[in-house]
């Protein structure tokens, strides 16, 4: 029951060190998502711009998706493909199928083609029994029209 402002002010009156603990990834996340759903789509990508996630591959990964897609609302189409670029160039990137797509499907609305069938083609051929390989086939389908 609180106001979007009050929990942005509440947020950021945490210490700088306190902001930029590891421990903080969840609570940012559930913050997050709580501005996103409000519409306050700067606002979360404030909160999720201040994690340091440098270290931990799969705080990496969690804000990584959830910031793209605020990114993506904020029209920010370029800095949502750098993030999800940076969450695909980890080792141990979980849901890489997913990740791939979604990146292939931001080439495409840029109208980078070749970048966006790179993305398909990685995900059709190394995981053919994923459910996003399906999704990969019906954008190059959409593609070639």
């Amino acid at each position: 029951k609180i106001t979007p402002q009050d929990l942005i002010q509440k947020y950021n009156a945490l210490p700088e060190d306190v902001l930029a603990a590891p421990v903080m990834i969840p609570v940012a996340l559930e913050v997050g998502k709580f501005l996103f759903e409000k519409g306050n789509y700067a606002e979360a990508d404030a909160v999720l711009s201040k994690l340091d996630v440098s270290k931990n591959s799969l705080g990496k990964f969690f804000v990584g998706m959830q910031r793209y897609v605020v990114l993506e609302k904020l029209g920010k189409t370029d800095e949502a493909i750098a993030t999800l670029e940076e969450v695909l160039k980890q080792d141990e990137t979980f849901m890489k199928p997913l990740v791939a797509v979604e990146l292939g499907r931001l080439y495409l609305a840029k109208g980078e083609k070749g970048k966006a069938q790179t993305q398909f083609d990685y995900v059709i051929s190394t995981f053919p029994n994923d459910e996003h390989a399906k999704l990969a086939k019906l954008y190059l389908a959409q593609m070639a029209k």
